[in-house]
């Protein structure tokens, strides 16, 4: 992976924890810093592809705001280690239900064209 500048992250920047103006569409605020901390700015968009499965999601605006130009390969990387981490720690500790929405995930990312990094 290629070096990066390390930046103060959200940590568990998702929909869960911003609120959008649904006319607009326009980030009205972000919470939820918790697990606020310093890293590879890809990091912070792990989430994103959940939301926006094929789409650009919040990365336009997340660089746009950031100034940085994001690698999707490397936000698809911890997107898939996320869901990896997620279904480890579900196994032991979630209702069966919720381990099936995680299994759904990591399913999801292994379905991706190794070629593009690209949800299908």
């Amino acid at each position: 992976m290629a070096p990066y500048e390390p930046v103060v992250l959200h940590g568990d920047l998702g929909l869960n924890n911003v609120s959008i103006d649904p006319e607009t569409g326009a980030l009205l605020g972000v919470f939820d810093f918790g697990q606020a901390c310093v890293g590879d700015p890809h990091l912070d968009l792990r989430y994103d592809p959940i939301y926006e499965a094929g789409g650009p999601g919040m990365r336009p605006s997340y660089e746009a705001a950031r100034g940085v130009a994001l690698i999707p390969e490397r936000v698809a990387f911890f997107h898939a280690l996320s869901a990896l981490h997620n279904l480890s720690i579900s196994i032991d500790h979630e209702p069966p239900e919720l381990l099936a929405i995680r299994q759904g995930w990591v399913d999801a990312v292994a379905a991706w064209d190794p070629a593009t990094y690209s949800p299908p």
